[in-house]
C-alpha cells in the first residue's frame, strides 16, 4: 500500500510584524501571485510524493487568502499560537502516514524539495532539511509522533519535538535556500526575493 503523506499548512497567524496581511501580499511589484497562493502552488507542484494539503486559517477574522487547492480549516478562536495552531490540525491527519509542517510564508522552498522530505519520512520518523548545514523547514513527522504534535501549545513549534527525538530524525542536505526564508515583515520579503530567487 502506498504511504500516505501530506502537508499540513500554518496560516492563521495575523501578521502583526509584517503591518499588514502578509499572506496576501505579492511576491514582488511584477507579480499577481501571493505569499500564500505560491506556498500552496509549491506544495501542489510536489504531487504525487504530497497527496493531501491541508491549511489551517484564521478563525474569527475573515480570511483575505486566494482561493487555491488546499482544503483549508478555520481554527475556532481570535487567540492561536503556533502550537495550538499544528495541535488543532493534527486531528484531521489521522489517517496520513506521514505529515510535513509547513508555514505558509515560506513561498520558496521548492517542489523538489517538498517531494524529497516527503519521500523519506516513514511512519516512525523525523525529517528535517538543511541548507548549508543550518536547519530549515518544513519538518516532517511520521504518525507515531502525532500525538505529541496534539500537545503543543502557545509559541511552541515542531521545532521543539525534535530536541527530545534526535535518534529518529533524519537530516536532508538540500541545495534549497527557501528552506530558510519564511516572511515575518517586508524586508524579509526583499531579503528572500533578492537571495533566493536571484539564484535559481
Amino acid at each position: 500500500m502506498t504511504a500516505i503523506v501530506g502537508a499540513l499548512v500554518l496560516a492563521a497567524g495575523y501578521s502583526r510584524r509584517f503591518g499588514s496581511q502578509k499572506l496576501s501580499a505579492k511576491l514582488n511589484p511584477k507579480s499577481s501571485i501571493t505569499i500564500y497562493e505560491e506556498t500552496i502552488n509549491q506544495l501542489t507542484n510536489a504531487h504525487p510524493a504530497i497527496s493531501k494539503i491541508i491549511a489551517i486559517i484564521q478563525g474569527g477574522a475573515s480570511s483575505e487568502l486566494a482561493l487555491t487547492n488546499a482544503t483549508t480549516i478555520k481554527f475556532p478562536s481570535d487567540k492561536i499560537g503556533l502550537g495550538e495552531s499544528i495541535a488543532f490540525g493534527t486531528q484531521y491527519i489521522s489517517s496520513w502516514d506521514g505529515c510535513l509542517i509547513c508555514l505558509a510564508d515560506m513561498p520558496f522552498v521548492r517542489p523538489e524539495t517538498y517531494r524529497k522530505i516527503a519521500s523519506q519520512v516513514t511512519k516512525t520518523n523525523i525529517v528535517v532539511p538543511k541548507f548549508n548545514g543550518i536547519i530549515g523547514n518544513p519538518i516532517a513527522f511520521g504518525r507515531a509522533h502525532f500525538p505529541i504534535l496534539e500537545k503543543l501549545q502557545g509559541d511552541e513549534g515542531a521545532r521543539r519535538v525534535l530536541k527530545n527525538y534526535r535518534r529518529v530524525t533524519i537530516e536532508i542536505e538540500t541545495n534549497d535556500p527557501g528552506v530558510l526564508y519564511d516572511i515575518d515583515t517586508p524586508n524579509d520579503l526583499i531579503s528572500a526575493v533578492r537571495n533566493v530567487v536571484d539564484l535559481e
